[in-house]
């Protein structure tokens, strides 16, 4: 089963690799958060199992630049980055394999519209081979 979980940034600000400080919404598997001024973070809530990220949906806005990265404690691995682009699909022919305790972060720079990304992924059984 896929899971979703969708950040949104109000119109100049920027994802800054942090958790949104607003309560999300659930529904059907895809969890939502309000617009807000902070985000970008996206944690899979998966501290002892992998996770598989199947893609990430990002509507950017007017940024100067943008990196989309694993964060593996203090270490980082850059997935993708871009300039002016006003849309980016990260899809992997594979899904990329996340270990517990793994985050994916989004930061843009110097943003003027809303922005909205989604992040898609599954949950491994515990126990599954």
């Amino acid at each position: 089963m896929s899971f979703a979980i969708k950040h949104q940034i109000s119109a100049g600000s920027d994802f800054d690799g942090q958790v949104p400080s607003t309560d999300p919404t659930e529904s059907n598997g895809v969890v939502t958060y309000p617009a807000d001024t902070q985000g970008g973070l996206f944690e899979f809530g998966m501290d002892t199992v992998p996770v598989s990220l199947f893609q990430v949906l990002v509507k950017l806005g007017g940024q100067t630049s943008w990196t989309l990265e694993i964060l593996d404690g203090a270490q980082t691995f850059e997935l993708a980055s871009g300039t002016t682009e006003t849309e980016y699909l990260y899809r992997p022919d594979e899904p990329v394999i996340l270990l517990p305790g793994q985050k994916v972060e989004l930061n843009t720079s110097g943003a003027s519209t809303a922005m909205w990304a989604t992040a898609v992924y599954a949950r491994a059984a515990i126990g599954e081979s």
